[in-house]
């Protein structure tokens, strides 16, 4: 099937096109899968051939892997179809010797991120997870990484599952509304900080913050625009240059 798509020009050039995307939002989570480091060296190695299949398969190269991105992601549309189906599994049960581990990774992911060493705190965020998926904390320091690594969709995601565990951590909906203001979502990002804000009054960076996103929100009304994107159209995924000061600290 080795087209070369540059433009479609009638319904099946659209319908191999579509197929491309969907190609390339699985693609692009199984890459995510691997830098998650949660697999092992025959689970990452069967996976990376998955990835290599589909690539060969549905022509996607570097170049058109770009233009072929859609948001939400693929892992979002499930998750808002289905709802995380965890919920209706058993819990893992999590020993103190689990919790002991999982507490010192968490350390670790601290101080990568205090030497800016991102990908290596995911990497021990996302183990502290494996350990205990039950602590909100680990999640909520996993946004941080990937929003430091331009990956805010995974950031929100993070986010939301910390604030399912703990619906009063006021980190969580801080980090969310950073991570929507990175995606140029500032209504969205006003609301999180005022959520933050009601739950910690006194911090300072949620109050900055917020009278960021509500500047940014005017301007884009007063542009004709909204707080948002239009439909169908991927967001920025880069920090604004008002945004840049805000600073990530993790529990």
């Amino acid at each position: 099937m080795q087209r070369i798509m540059t433009s479609p020009q009638n319904k099946d050039d659209i319908a191999f096109v579509n197929k491309q995307r969907l190609a390339s939002s699985i693609v692009k989570f199984l890459s995510e899968e691997i830098n998650c480091k949660l697999l092992n060296d025959e689970e990452t190695e069967s996976v990376e051939v998955a990835i290599d299949c589909l690539k060969n398969v549905y022509n996607l190269t570097t170049e058109n892997r770009e233009k072929l991105n859609v948001e939400p992601s693929l892992q979002e549309v499930f998750e808002s179809v289905c709802g995380h189906i965890e919920e209706e599994l058993p819990r893992k049960e999590v020993t103190e010797a689990d919790k002991e581990n999982a507490e010192a990774l968490k350390v670790q992911g601290n101080a990568a991120m205090k030497v800016n060493d991102h990908e290596l705190a995911l990497e021990k965020y996302s183990e502290a997870i494996k350990l205990d998926p039950y602590n909100h904390v680990y999640y909520s320091n996993r946004a941080a990484a990937y929003s430091k690594l331009n990956r805010h969709n995974e950031a929100v995601s993070d986010c939301e599952r910390a604030l399912s565990i703990d619906p009063s951590y006021s980190k969580a909906y801080g980090r969310m509304g950073i991570a929507y203001s990175a995606l140029e979502q500032h209504g969205m990002a006003a609301d999180l900080y005022r959520k933050a804000l009601e739950l910690d009054p006194d911090n300072e960076t949620y109050r900055n913050n917020l009278t960021i996103s509500e500047q940014k929100v005017s301007e884009m009304s007063s542009a004709g625009g909204g707080g948002g994107l239009p439909p169908g159209l991927p967001p920025s995924v880069t920090f604004s240059t008002t945004q840049r000061w805000c600073r990530w600290r993790v529990g």
